[in-house]
């Protein structure tokens, strides 16, 4: 049985423990390890875990400049990057959990004119 968990990193890198205990089934009566049946294995009490938040800030979208309007006149579009960061770093974008702000615009300019 493994009751609790404690991790030893809030950001990056860190170990979960846990108190793992034999237990007997019947009545919950907390055996000494020795008791426990040879065939299992006992659990591990301290393993790896990776927390999603980085320690070196938090991971953000940083859209670009938008690019000039797809027309001369009249309506048309405008983009611009949006790229995941962690501090001045590039990053995956799964790693941004904020909805990601648009890539497409609309734009209008003056009307055009007919000739």
């Amino acid at each position: 049985m493994a009751t609790g968990a404690s991790v030893s990193a809030t950001c990056g890198t860190g170990m979960k423990s846990r108190s793992v205990m034999c237990v007997r089934k019947f009545d919950n009566k907390v055996l000494p390890d020795s008791e426990c049946p040879r065939f299992l294995d006992k659990p591990q009490h301290t393993v790896e875990c990776s927390i999603r938040k980085s320690c070196g800030g938090e991971y953000y979208w940083k859209p670009g400049h938008w690019t000039s309007c797809s027309v001369t006149c009249g309506s048309g579009k405008r983009t611009r990057n949006v790229r995941c960061r962690q501090g001045t770093e590039r990053v995956h974008e799964s790693e941004c959990q904020l909805p990601k702000p648009s890539v497409k615009e609309d734009c209008h300019l003056l009307p055009c004119m007919s000739r």
